[in-house]
């Protein structure tokens, strides 16, 4: 995955994480951790290569599918 803007780019960015785990992104303001959010959630289309969810490419994938994907921003 790789998002990018003309003053940051955010990737390339490679990692799985398996069902029923829970994973916290931490990192100092402005190291892309909204903006990856934003990716893997399908709220930024705009991006180089692929989100995979059960295999499937997020962007294909039921809206069922993506309504159980969320993440609790700042604003």
């Amino acid at each position: 995955l790789r998002v990018v803007y003309p003053k940051f780019t955010l990737g390339p960015v490679s990692f799985a994480i398996a069902g029923g785990e829970t994973v916290a992104l931490l990192g100092p303001n402005g190291a892309g951790k909204t903006t990856l959010l934003r990716a893997i959630t399908g709220r930024l289309l705009d991006r180089e290569g692929v989100v995979e969810l059960a295999g499937r490419d997020l962007r294909e994938a039921p809206d069922s599918w993506r309504a159980k994907i969320g993440f609790a921003g700042e604003k």
